[in-house]
């Protein structure tokens, strides 16, 4: 029997996610999520437990027990907005709840929806895709079988493409209907976000590889024509490279 699953973190359109709990078969024991417990008793139906740093708490009975017997699904999102100064970075946010089940040694699992296009593909003897833990990949999503990998806690929101040859690195964002291939290598590095319906120039030279840098906010719309986008940077939709401010 599967163990029931404990989502860490809040966020907009929790629905969607635990639809494909459920699919899954999975029981949703609760939601971790510090912000919210005490305050508020449930989100569309799902109560709040507790605190999400009690995992690292080895004296929290409860906590421990969650560890033995659930496990666990960070669920979190933001938007690759960089944060003022004073303001909630969700990002980091994210970020510090990834370390929070790492460190607490939690299983972490991929939360697949049964509806994603060619998900027997990716579990074929010839498929060369590998996947990650944490790894979210909401409906009509596309990865294919060919030499992509997907890192540990990337998630990828409805009707994305993801083609051949691409390599996301760790807690990859990618918004809903973002179409990532152009014939090339294309790597992702770790923390990065792209946004709604950005693409990557198919007048690229395929035979060059496309770099794009770890805590990169690639914008919504955007059509990424550069061959290198450096890290801590933002790529906008006229093709600008514009550095993160340092907080």
């Amino acid at each position: 029997m599967a163990k029931p699953v404990i989502f860490v973190g809040s966020r907009a359109m929790i629905a969607s996610i635990a639809v494909i709990a459920d699919l899954n078969g999975l029981e949703i024991r609760g939601i971790l999520d510090h912000h919210y417990y005490g305050n508020t008793d449930s989100l569309n139906g799902i109560p709040y437990i507790g605190d999400e740093r009690w995992l690292l708490d080895k004296n929290n009975a409860q906590a421990q027990e969650w560890l033995e017997t659930c496990v666990f699904f960070p669920i979190n999102w933001h938007t690759g907005r960089q944060s003022l100064r004073g303001e909630l970075d969700l990002g980091q946010l994210r970020s510090e709840r990834i370390r929070i089940l790492e460190e607490s040694g939690a299983e972490v699992i991929n939360l697949i929806h049964p509806d994603v296009i060619g998900l027997r593909d990716l579990s074929n003897r010839y498929s060369t895709t590998t996947l990650g833990k944490g790894i979210l990949l909401q409906a009509s999503t596309f990865v294919g079988p060919d030499n992509n990998h997907i890192g540990d806690y990337c998630q990828i929101e409805a009707g994305s493409f993801i083609g051949h040859d691409i390599t996301l690195g760790k807690n990859v964002q990618v918004a809903p209907k973002c179409y990532i291939s152009n014939g090339s290598h294309i790597t992702i590095g770790d923390n990065s976000f792209v946004g709604a319906f950005a693409s990557f120039d198919f007048k690229h030279d395929s035979r060059v590889d496309m770099n794009i840098g770890s805590n990169v906010t690639i914008w919504t719309r955007a059509v990424v024509k550069r061959t290198l986008v450096p890290d801590n940077s933002i790529y906008t939709d006229t093709d600008k490279i514009l550095k993160k401010i340092k907080q």
